[in-house]
């Protein structure tokens, strides 16, 4: 099996995929996390949105300090992203990355713990969601909101 580095990979991510890698700047104890990549205008930019399974969390939190906020979580489904081992996860909108160039997304990927991309096919009523709820979001930038904006 060929092993192809990880630059490779993110160089070539141009719209939506769901990829996994551990983020250096988590802690050390913390696993590989699922990630969507939302494509921006200018290819060299790229938008990042955890995916976690921790969807009580994440909605008591949001219910707690910004009630707004609970409408740029999307749900997915099991079915569409069979990888996910969670009854339940979201994409959490309101945590989204904006990512100037592929080489800062590489500079934050743990190469002990390499990458992978686990889905290209994103179903169409997905996509449309992470677009709404990032345009939704109380707590983005209006910049990274005017690059979903230019896509869409």
């Amino acid at each position: 099996m060929i092993d192809i580095p990880i630059e490779f990979h993110v160089k070539y991510l141009k719209t939506f995929y769901v990829c996994r890698f551990k983020d250096i700047n988590h802690s050390s104890e913390a696993p590989r996390h699922y990630y969507i990549t939302v494509p921006c205008k200018d290819s060299k930019c790229l938008i990042l949105c955890l995916i976690t399974s921790q969807t009580e969390r994440k909605e008591d939190f949001y219910a707690r300090n910004n009630r707004k906020a609970l409408d740029s979580l999307v749900y997915l489904n099991k079915e569409d992203f069979p990888f996910l081992t969670k009854g339940k996860s979201i994409i959490d909108c309101n945590s989204a990355k904006y990512y100037t160039s592929k080489k800062a997304i590489i500079r934050i990927i743990d190469p002990k713990y390499g990458f992978d991309i686990l889905c290209e096919n994103i179903p169409k009523k997905v996509k449309k969601d992470i677009f709404q709820a990032l345009k939704k979001s109380p707590l983005l930038s209006l910049h990274v909101k005017r690059e979903v904006l230019k896509v869409e």
